[in-house]
């Protein structure tokens, strides 16, 4: 494989704040109780919380999250397979968002791996989403070669595309999707188009 996922961790602090505040009711101080109720209802309302808009927390930038909701209202982060996901939990992998430049334009873009509802006949998508001011043109792989996961592989890494039998170097940053420890295909934007180059057999 040409690239090493990256890591990244999302610290919530917002519920460890409000059990710092300890509540007074008629001069009587409300301690574990209270706070046993204040945690059923940070659950419930995270629950509440539509799923493209919990996505969020995953680090999918805004404007991607609106273009995604546009297009598929019931969208949510593709789960990796077990065995993938155990090793994304030890290495602190994120396994279905890539951030970085994928147009090499200067700005931050996202990928997002995704399942396209909630329901049965939910479709995988891989999306990349562009940066245009405060909005998101959106690119769509439709079957992606490989979809336990994505991951970025480096501008100017170099890598053995094996459907061409050539060596190509990527010239922006590019999205791997893998098969976890099996396969996996890059998909680079060309002139405005994705181009998939199968570079991990």
């Amino acid at each position: 494989m040409p690239l090493q996922p990256t890591s990244g961790a999302v610290a919530i602090t917002g519920f460890e704040k409000s059990c710092e505040r300890r509540p007074r009711l008629s001069g009587i101080t409300l301690g574990i109780p209270m706070r046993i109720a204040s945690l059923f209802l940070s659950m419930a309302a995270v629950l509440m919380v539509p799923v493209h808009a919990r996505a969020a927390v995953s680090g999918v930038p805004e404007a991607c999250r609106l273009a995604l909701a546009a297009r598929w209202p019931s969208w949510r982060l593709s789960p990796p397979p077990r065995d993938y996901a155990a090793y994304a939990k030890q290495e602190r992998i994120e396994t279905n968002v890539a951030l970085a430049d994928f147009d090499d334009d200067g700005t931050r873009d996202a990928a997002v791996l995704l399942l396209t509802s909630a329901t049965r006949q939910a479709q995988r998508r891989l999306a990349i989403c562009l940066t245009r001011g405060n909005q998101a043109e959106l690119h769509v792989v439709r079957e992606p070669y490989c979809a336990d996961g994505i991951g970025v592989v480096p501008k100017g890494t170099k890598a053995y595309d094996y459907e061409r039998g050539d060596i190509v170097t990527y010239r922006a940053n590019a999205v791997h999707a893998l098969c976890f420890e099996k396969a996996g295909a890059t998909y680079v934007l060309e002139k405005g188009r994705v181009r998939r180059i199968i570079d991990s057999d």
